[in-house]
């Protein structure tokens, strides 16, 4: 075999093999663990809260489910969101067309707490401003589409609380 086929058969396998490794590494629960660690503690540094999850389940191609969803805030010391489980079915064509599709999402036993922290502000106030940026941009292009075709509370409280 020729040195040119070699580099051509070694790249092709490159390209084969990455995308396939990294599909079976999702697949693991320690891999699905570190992502939801990473990703609850990238929410907790950025609200000034604490973000928990007990188990994290993906499935390929479109099933993700999250248990014991726990996020606690300091500015008022108590639960905004506790869930026993969040199911999301998302639309993966949709998702590479540069659009987000859940086809359904289930929200199971749990409590969302809205606390007011002053007259005017809340905790979700604040969550909400922890992602903002503070500056009004200005809109590069189109906003991305998001559709929800099916949402399911399944014994969910809502409380405010003073």
């Amino acid at each position: 075999m020729s040195k040119g086929r070699k580099i051509i058969l070694t790249i092709l396998t490159a390209i084969i093999l990455i995308p396939v490794t990294l599909v079976i590494l999702l697949q693991l629960p320690p891999v699905q663990t570190l992502i939801a660690n990473t990703a609850s503690r990238i929410v907790s540094e950025k609200t000034d809260g604490r973000l928990s999850f007990g188990k994290v389940y993906y499935s390929m191609p479109n099933r993700l489910v999250i248990k014991g969803i726990c996020f606690e805030q300091n500015c008022c010391k108590d639960t905004l969101l506790q869930l026993d489980k969040l199911a999301l079915n998302v639309n993966v064509p949709a998702l590479l067309g540069g659009r987000i599709h859940i086809k359904a999402v289930t929200l199971e036993d749990g409590q969302f707490n809205i606390v007011s922290v002053n007259d005017s502000t809340t905790n979700l106030d604040l969550l909400i401003d922890a992602f903002s940026s503070g500056e009004e941009e200005e809109s590069s292009g189109e906003s991305p589409v998001v559709m929800l075709d099916k949402l399911s509370l399944k014994n969910l409280r809502f409380t405010q609380l003073p």
